[in-house]
């Protein structure tokens, strides 16, 4: 019988929507009486075909309404359908009552209901944006297909608009999780180190800890780190731990006898004293660097200069000629 199946009810509530379109070819202009009378329908078909699969169905028209094909709830303007998220929560919750609440229904339970979180009371949780990014991320990384372009900039949007809400200190594993999720996709990869710029340049980078420009550097490194860097050199804000990264990048290739690349250290050494002048540790590792790769002279001048600028001169002490 055609009303134990659920792909049956499923046709007769979208009938109710349109006779010619299906809900996900539409944007959100169906009036409030339609959507009424497709609800209706997927409510009486629960208690024919209480089902995971049922369930299924009724929510896929749910988000259909919500954000059709092509669009993503962060970049939908307001519509009459905002009504229904919490609707959709209640489904939801009746699949779970109903005993037909499986694995990936509980993960879309989980991930609608941060969505709703941080669009209500809790908008300003940090621990709700990046438990939220987190599990939307996580849906796209662990699929065995390729992420979409809408789907990759449905999380771009929801990572910038996470970032305004949570301080980049908090950020260090949205950040991870945002560079697996586009690593195979140069175009938002790119995406995503333009938002990096301009998160580095808003709150700055970090002396200890975790660094992002250091990252994304690091990330990026087989296939130009060095470029990476020296963009995030134009920013202000620079922090002690990138500024070890990229001259590391730099010495090892002077290590291999690029001449080039030892008067950049050089100068890397140079701007982060300009910045951290009273740090012990920057200034015996350019007294070592000078003495493996520059000239007695060099090397000489280093020692020199750092007893005459640190106010505590017998805590530096002098590395032994090689």
């Amino acid at each position: 019988m055609k009303e134990t199946e659920p792909e049956y009810w499923d046709w007769l509530a979208r009938l109710e929507m349109t006779g010619s379109k299906s809900v996900s070819e539409m944007r959100v202009t169906l009036t409030l009486p339609q959507l009424q009378k497709a609800i209706q329908v997927y409510e009486e078909a629960l208690q024919f075909v209480p089902s995971p699969v049922m369930f299924n169905l009724y929510i896929k028209f749910l988000m259909d309404a919500i954000a059709p094909e092509g669009e993503n709830e962060l970049s939908k303007v307001s519509s009459p359908t905002e009504d229904y998220i919490p609707h959709l929560l209640v489904v939801y919750e009746k699949a779970d009552v109903v005993g037909c609440m499986t694995e990936d229904l509980a993960c879309h339970y989980a991930r609608k209901l941060a969505d709703r979180l941080c669009s209500g009371k809790l908008s300003d949780s940090e621990k709700l944006w990046i438990l939220r990014a987190s599990m939307e991320m996580k849906s796209f990384t662990d699929d065995t297909s390729a992420p979409s372009k809408d789907d990759l900039q449905y999380v771009l949007g929801l990572l910038r608009s996470a970032l305004n809400k949570v301080s980049l200190s908090k950020a260090e594993d949205l950040w991870l999780m945002a560079l697996k999720c586009f690593a195979k996709d140069k175009k938002y990869m790119d995406k995503l180190v333009e938002t990096t710029l301009i998160s580095v340049a808003k709150d700055g980078g970090s002396d200890d800890g975790f660094s992002l420009s250091s990252v994304i550097v690091n990330f990026m490194l087989q296939k130009d780190g060095i470029h990476a860097y020296k963009r995030f050199l134009a920013l202000p804000h620079r922090g002690l731990a990138f500024y070890r990264r990229c001259i590391e990048l730099e010495v090892d290739l002077a290590s291999a006898g690029d001449r080039d690349c030892l008067a950049n250290a050089r100068k890397l050494y140079e701007s982060a004293l300009a910045t951290y002048g009273q740090n012990v540790t920057l200034w015996q590792d350019y007294h070592k660097m000078e003495i493996k790769l520059g000239t007695s002279e060099t090397a000489n001048a280093v020692c020199w200069r750092a007893r005459k600028t640190l106010k505590n001169s017998a805590a530096f002490v002098a590395a032994p000629d090689l």
